[in-house]
């Protein structure tokens, strides 16, 4: 089967969790890092697991990626991105070298020039210049108060991250932070107006049953997802509804195991 463009964006994404790690390779095993990354990859090119796998599985046959490599630990990389990757990153560093001893001669040639009378005059041009330029002082009775600029809005994901790394006690991993911020951007673009309250939620019910796992909490937004769950309130509806068919339960049983018999009935020894 032929995926077009879902392929080149398959491809391309690829590559850049390839080149964002520190070892050019990313792992999609079966471990549970790699079902997470697979799980990440698959929501933002919004593909089906079969999906994910067919197309692997072409660019694996084509030599796009190493395929001893993932077969023998599950991590996809290629020699041509590490060979890709080592012009890039000797580039970096030169650019980097070269800037630094730019910047490190000047200043040092500024400060090492001997102060001579036509330096002087110059830096007093220079001052009396800037002194032009400055507005004049304003006196503190002739302030006319500003209101303050509003503070910009946090990026989705933002406060779920926060607060999954208090709840969980430990620094989330990047995989862990981007699924975070992943499942936030699907509740809203279905127009939930909290996605984040959502999603914290899940992690208070991960919390709870002490697994901190992200593997789970994808699993219990995944059927609020599908359920149509957009606002908290259904959220807490649900559990109401399921702490009473809880309660329903033993007396339910107890109902079935209780056999009624007419009193005015009676068997003797002789049948």
């Amino acid at each position: 089967m032929i995926y077009g463009a879902k392929a080149y964006a398959f491809y391309f994404m690829h590559l850049e969790y390839c080149y964002r790690s520190d070892d050019l390779c990313i792992d999609i095993s079966t471990s549970e890092i790699g079902e997470e990354m697979r799980e990440v990859i698959r929501r933002k090119l919004q593909i089906t697991a079969d999906e994910y796998n067919d197309i692997l599985s072409s660019f694996l046959r084509h030599g796009a990626f190493d395929r001893e490599t993932f077969r023998e630990t599950g991590m996809l990389t290629s020699n041509g991105i590490k060979k890709r990757a080592e012009v890039v990153l000797r580039k970096r560093s030169k650019t980097k070298e070269y800037q630094g001893f730019q910047v490190s001669a000047s200043e040092t040639r500024e400060e090492t020039m001997p102060e001579t009378p036509q330096r002087k005059e110059k830096k007093s041009i220079v001052k009396k210049s800037i002194g032009e330029q400055q507005p004049p002082i304003v006196p503190l009775g002739d302030v006319v108060d500003v209101d303050p600029e509003p503070e910009p809005e946090k990026p989705a994901g933002s406060k779920a991250i926060q607060f999954a790394h208090q709840a969980w006690g430990r620094p989330l991993s990047p995989l862990d932070a981007e699924s975070i911020q992943s499942w936030c951007i699907d509740f809203g673009n279905r127009g939930s107006p909290e996605p984040d309250e959502i999603v914290i939620e899940a992690l208070k019910i991960s919390s709870s049953q002490n697994v901190r796992k992200m593997a789970y909490v994808s699993k219990i937004l995944q059927s609020w997802l599908d359920d149509g769950v957009l606002h908290v309130s259904q959220i807490e509806d649900r559990e109401k509804e399921r702490r009473r068919s809880r309660q329903k339960e033993p007396e339910k049983q107890r109902q079935l195991s209780q056999t009624d018999f007419p009193t005015s009935i009676f068997i003797g020894p002789d049948g």
